[in-house]
């Protein structure tokens, strides 16, 4: 005699093998193994990075094994770590992709982030007819590169908030 009620399962995350007994003449055991729904989370905690870092980990949660991938092109990524290194990467804001390949009754999983490689300031100052006499009185800074940033110099030189001796 058979038992004509539909068997119901659902994806649990559990991994542990289950048993299940369906109504035939005779009992019959059949082992079903649950495999878990990958899930993570990534980040890079320390965004923006200066192009002069060498290094810049990912931080990952969950489900490894997964692997690393960045768009636009520009970004220096090691796709089985997902380290990226901002020294040799174009300054600019990409998105990280971690997917986990399709396993075990599991679909794909994606997962994405954002990274921001800023460039390092780059800056020339000069003081035009260096050297000066103590009593010469302001020398004015010339700069050619990155505006902001402050000045600074050894002890028994004063110099203004513009730049100015």
């Amino acid at each position: 005699m058979f038992n004509r009620d539909p068997l119901v399962l659902s994806k649990q995350c559990d991994p542990a093998p289950h048993s299940l007994a369906v109504g035939l003449t005779q009992p019959k055991t059949f082992t079903i193994t649950v495999n878990p729904t990958p899930a993570a989370t990534i980040s890079y905690p320390g965004t923006p990075y200066c192009s002069t870092v060498p290094s810049a980990p990912v931080t990952r949660t969950g489900t490894a094994g997964g692997t690393y991938s960045a768009a636009p092109a520009g970004l220096t990524i090691d796709p089985a770590t997902g380290t990226v290194s901002p020294q040799t990467s174009t300054p600019g804001t990409y998105t990280v992709t971690y997917t986990v390949a399709p396993a075990g009754g599991c679909a794909l999983y994606t997962t994405t982030t954002t990274i921001t490689i800023t460039a390092a300031p780059n800056i020339i100052i000069f003081y035009a007819g260096n050297p000066y006499c103590s009593n010469s009185g302001t020398a004015n800074v010339t700069r050619f590169g990155t505006p902001g940033g402050t000045y600074s110099s050894t002890a028994g030189l004063s110099i203004t908030r513009h730049g100015r001796c």
